[in-house]
């Protein structure tokens, strides 16, 4: 498979799974703003007032993770509008080493593709940090994992 072609199925399966979790965040958001309005209102210190407090908590907790989900979507498409072939490893790269295939853009679970598995990472994580700018056949060491650049795509 051309190298960009397989970069663009790529970003189109971690955009497309980033956008089920976005998806699945707004649905749970839906469910516990439905439960607080279908609690009665009921003498001070009674269950429903409990539940309805926890409902709350929840929803401050579910808007914070999707904004952040929304955030990793919105990086995910940004870099698949400029996909393009690296020759240094940076943000958006996708490399093959002896170990493990990265795609550095987000966490998020990994994805399969023509029978390879690919790790996505932040390109905050350790090992993004230290391959960052390295060329093919350049290596780095993380903690005891020592990666050898087989591929940039």
């Amino acid at each position: 498979m051309e190298k960009l072609t397989l970069k663009k199925q790529l970003f189109e399966k971690a955009i497309q799974q980033q956008q089920t979790l976005v998806n699945d965040i707004q649905k749970r958001l839906s469910d516990l703003k439905e439960s607080i309005t279908s609690l009665e209102v009921g003498s001070f210190g009674g269950s429903d007032d409990a539940r309805r407090e926890e409902d709350v908590e929840d929803i401050q907790q579910e808007k914070i993770h999707l904004a952040n989900a929304k955030a990793e979507l919105n990086k995910l498409e940004t870099l698949y509008q400029v996909l393009q072939i690296d020759s240094k490893v940076n943000v958006g790269s996708i490399v093959k080493t002896e170990l493990f295939n990265f795609i550095f853009a987000i966490n998020m679970p990994q994805i399969e593709a023509n029978g390879e598995r690919y790790m996505l990472v932040s390109d905050q994580a350790p090992v993004f940090k230290a391959l960052e700018g390295k060329t093919l056949g350049e290596e780095a060491q993380i903690n005891r994992h020592h990666y050898t650049i087989k591929e940039i795509i």
